[in-house]
Formats: C-alpha cells, sequence, structure tokens
C-alpha cells in the first residue's frame, strides 16, 4: 500500500502496453541501458493495479540482464510485478540459498518455486531514475552510477531526489539482523569488520573485506 514495486518486461517494445507516455530521454536511456541494472519511472496506463504503484500515477519498469529472467518474461502473457525476492525489510538475497532461508516458511504451496538463475552478477539494487525537462533524476542510487550516465549523456542535468515515489527508499529497508556501526574508529569485540581496501587490523579483529582492490564493482557483489 505504500511501497511501490517494480514491473519486469523482456523488451523496451512492452512499454507501450503498460505505460502512457515514453518520453525522448527515457528512449534513449533504455536504448544505453537495458537489458540492465536500471529502472525507469514512467507515466502507468490503468492496466497497471494501483496496489502494484503503491497508489501512484506512475509505475517503475525495467528489463532485467539475467537470460533465465528473461526467457521467463518472454513466456508471460503478462508483466511480472517483483520486489527482492526477501521479506520486508530483510536483507536482499543474493542466491537461491538465501531466498530459502528467509522465505522457507512462507513456501506452504506444493506448487512455490524458487527459480535458481545461480549467484546475482551485481548484488545492489536497480538504479530508479525519472527523466527531467534538461536530464534525468535519480529517484535511487544503485548499480548504475552516475558517472555511468555521465560517460553516455553528458549534457544531461543530473540530480538526486530520493523520495518515497521510488521503490526502496522506505526509512528502514533493508535491514540485517544484527546491529550496524558505519564508518567506525575502532571494532568492538563482539563484533566483525565489514571492510574496503588494505587497512592495518589487529589480529584477533574478525573482517570480511569487500574488495582488497577498492573495486567498487566487487564490493557491490559482496555487499549483501
Amino acid at each position: 500500500f505504500f511501497n511501490p514495486l517494480i514491473v519486469h518486461i523482456a523488451s523496451v517494445k512492452q512499454l507501450e502496453d503498460i505505460v502512457s507516455h515514453v518520453p525522448e530521454k527515457a528512449k534513449l536511456l533504455a536504448k544505453a541501458f537495458w537489458p540492465g541494472a536500471m529502472t525507469l519511472v514512467l507515466k502507468k496506463q490503468s492496466i497497471i493495479p494501483d496496489l502494484i504503484t503503491a497508489g501512484k500515477d506512475t509505475v517503475a519498469v525495467r528489463v532485467p540482464n539475467h537470460p533465465i529472467t528473461l526467457k521467463l518474461l518472454r513466456q508471460l502473457p503478462f508483466p511480472l510485478a517483483a520486489p527482492s525476492a526477501n521479506i520486508s525489510q530483510h536483507l536482499s538475497p543474493t542466491k537461491a540459498s538465501h531466498v530459502k532461508k528467509d522465505l522457507g516458511e512462507n513456501l506452504l504451496n506444493e506448487n512455490d518455486m524458487i527459480l535458481d538463475g545461480g549467484k546475482t552478477s551485481i548484488g545492489l539494487e536497480s538504479t530508479v531514475i525519472k527523466t527531467t525537462k534538461n536530464g534525468c533524476k535519480i529517484l535511487r542510487l544503485g548499480s548504475l552510477t552516475i558517472e555511468d550516465i555521465k560517460i553516455k549523456f553528458p549534457k544531461y542535468e543530473i540530480s538526486i531526489d530520493q523520495s518515497n515515489v521510488s521503490p526502496g527508499n522506505q526509512l528502514k529497508h533493508y535491514s540485517p539482523i544484527k546491529p550496524i556501526r558505519i564508518n567506525v574508529d575502532f571494532v568492538k569485540k563482539n563484533e566483525t569488520l565489514l571492510n574496503f581496501g588494505i587497512n592495518e587490523l589487529a589480529s584477533d579483529i574478525k573482517s570480511l573485506n569487500l574488495s582488497i582492490d577498492e573495486n567498487l564493482s566487487d564490493a557491490s557483489y559482496n555487499f549483501y
């Protein structure tokens, strides 16, 4: 009722079935980054239920970049509204075993299935974008970076507005079960450090390094 979902389609051609208008800048973005980790927010048609869009007149749409997902979408006679495969506010899964662990008790019907496409190639969520007169507005930061967009569209004016128009912008969203402290100066005895880059650590500190080489793609893959 308050958190819109992303609608997934198999190709750009399907946009005309679910949205009322595709601005020229949105067409260019779709051509550049679909299939991929970009979600576009566009004016919806009445075929999209209000429950999917949290009552808003816009819908978030994406063409995912995975062969199994695309094969599934091509066989469906409708677009597929889908959040991350986790209980609301829990961490996003990056492989099928995470889905089973988090949703296991809710998979009660013998027809319930987990479609295993292997580990995610990126890990972080898609970047949610709405076009503007002079460029685009980032409604949710994600895997597609502002730098990526600027490389393709250097003349676009890009702003950030992480309001509740976008899926995944609630005050509490992807939350680990354990408490977490960010940008710490020291590590307590009962804590594990989520590290990045080469840092001199005491021998007794438990740690997981997202990327020793400070590679953001590797870090996003390992984060969840």
